[in-house]
Parts: structure tokens; C-alpha cells; sequence
């Protein structure tokens, strides 16, 4: 991953950057399920952060803001493709596993959590890996909680249904 040149009295935001980077790396990776996508989503963010807040970062909650900006950087960049991408195994960050993919059914679960829509997998991805109450995640993804319980329930029913998942090692 590459750095990112600062001058030399942006110590704070510098300060937020070495430190939370690979957790918001990690998060993003769940998120979209591709290495050099999350990097990239990542680096979005915080060049955006650097743009917006200049040199020092005067956010009461900065990983909460870059974590909510992942997500709508994650959202746009799929209204964007033309194609869908379903992610196949997926790798390792810097020697630390965010998932094992030696397990067919691992495997079988990344491929249909691939295959669900934006919004749902994000949704998904801030209940269960980052441990968002439903207000959170609604306040994430700009919409109601009533949006947030019917797009989770929507994506676990899909879940439940995938045929990839039902295989024998259930």
C-alpha cells in the first residue's frame, strides 16, 4: 500500500492515518471483498479527509466518520460498475487473515455474500463485523432503521435461499 505525503503539521490527522489505517483496510476488505478495492476505497477516504479537514482533523469521531465514508465510497463504486464482480478466495492483509478460505463452505459463504446487492451486503458487513446497532447503521448508510432491519432481513432470507450454500457442508 502506498503512503501518504503529508506536510509536516498534519500531525493528528498523520497521527489517525497510521494508526487506524489497517483496521478501516480490514473493514473495507469485508466490505467489498477485494485487497486492492479496499485499499483503494481507503485511500479515497482519506484523501478526502485530507481535502476536507486540512491539516489537523477536528472530528469528535473520525474512525466512525471514515468508516461511514468507506461505506458510501463502497456504495457509489458499485452504482458505478457495469459488470458484478463476485469475489473469489479471499487473501490476506499485511500477514493478518480477515478470512480463512480453506473451507469450501467459507468460500461457498464469501461468493454469495458477494452476489448480494450493495446496500444489503453493507448492511450485513456493519451489523456483524463492525457490531453496529441499527441506529448506527442507519445513520452510515443515510436511511431509516426500518430500511436498515428490512435491508439485513432481505440479505440473510437471500442468504438462506443461496443454493451455493446449501451444499453438503452445511
Amino acid at each position: 500500500m502506498r503512503s501518504i505525503e503529508v506536510s509536516a503539521g498534519s500531525r493528528a490527522l498523520t497521527s489517525f492515518v497510521a494508526e487506524n489505517q489497517q483496521a478501516l483496510t480490514r473493514f473495507a476488505y469485508v466490505l467489498c471483498g477485494d485487497r486492492y478495492v479496499a485499499e483503494d476505497l481507503v485511500q479515497e477516504v482519506f484523501t478526502a479527509m485530507f481535502a476536507r479537514f486540512g491539516d489537523w482533523l477536528t472530528l469528535e469521531h473520525p474512525f466512525a466518520y471514515a468508516r461511514t465514508a468507506i461505506v458510501h465510497a463502497h456504495v457509489s463504486r458499485g452504482r458505478r460498475r457495469w459488470t458484478r464482480e463476485r469475489p473469489a478466495g479471499l487473501a490476506m492483509i499485511e500477514g493478518r487473515g480477515v478470512v480463512e478460505t480453506e473451507s469450501p463452505l467459507k468460500d461457498r459463504m464469501w461468493t454469495a455474500l458477494g452476489a448480494l446487492p450493495e446496500r444489503q451486503r453493507a448492511a450485513l458487513v456493519l451489523r456483524y463485523y463492525a457490531d453496529l446497532s441499527d441506529a448506527d447503521i442507519a445513520a452510515a448508510l443515510e436511511c431509516r432503521v426500518g430500511s436498515v432491519s428490512s435491508a439485513i432481513s432481505r440479505a440473510t432470507a437471500r442468504l438462506r435461499r443461496d443454493a451455493t450454500l446449501a451444499e453438503e457442508d452445511r
